[in-house]
């Protein structure tokens, strides 16, 4: 994690997703136990989401909304917009932060095959935005 240090917080504010993963124990590879999802379970819950992106706002992805596509596209709970203002002043985010939240949450909600973005979708695209938070350049 050394690298992280040379990155600046305008760069990392430019990522979308920040994610850390960790190896996998030599343990649950041998065990072949599959937990979680299926790939053919997740393809099917993309292909669902990707069909109403597009119904809702026709070829443009959800990544692609700026300003008042995404203010009609990505409406929010009142009660997750609370969590985002919170977590935003909380966090220092950028203004880029912010839409890139609810880009994210928006995201999360039609994978969850959701009209409205509610609190656990703005509080799970807020943790992928933790990573440039847990290092001062």
């Amino acid at each position: 994690m050394a690298y992280m240090k040379r990155l600046s917080s305008p760069l990392l504010d430019r990522i979308d997703l920040h994610v850390e993963v960790h190896p996998v124990p030599i343990r649950r590879l041998q065990s072949r136990e599959i937990t979680g999802p299926t790939s053919q379970c997740a393809r099917h819950q993309v292909l669902v989401a990707v069909e109403r992106q597009r119904i809702r706002q026709g070829r443009v992805p959800n990544g692609l909304l700026e300003g008042h596509e995404l203010d009609a596209c990505a409406r929010l709970t009142s009660a997750a917009e609370s969590v985002l203002v919170d977590s935003v002043e909380t966090l220092g985010l950028s203004a880029r932060g912010w839409d890139t939240i609810r880009r994210v949450a928006r995201t999360i909600a039609d994978l969850e095959d959701r009209n409205h973005i509610e609190v656990s979708d703005v509080t799970e695209a807020v943790s992928y935005r933790l990573l440039d938070r847990s290092f001062d350049p």
